[in-house]
């Protein structure tokens, strides 16, 4: 498996981002991952996407 990554669409191993910031923040945490040798699946990064964001909501809303 490949570690893709496309600034230009904001997708991460085919997860759409739908802002910049977002995208930087869960490649940050992949970077540090890719760092160790864990190659992320799509699901995991689903799932830190999903992290990331409701974390920022909950930020928001308080």
């Amino acid at each position: 498996m490949q570690f893709e990554v496309n600034r230009e669409k904001l997708t991460i191993m085919g997860v759409e981002f739908r802002n910049f910031r977002d995208f930087c923040d869960v490649f940050s945490v992949l970077s540090s991952s890719l760092i160790e040798g864990h190659i992320p699946t799509a699901v995991e990064v689903e799932q830190m996407k999903k992290f990331i964001a409701s974390k920022r909501l909950t930020i928001y809303n308080s």
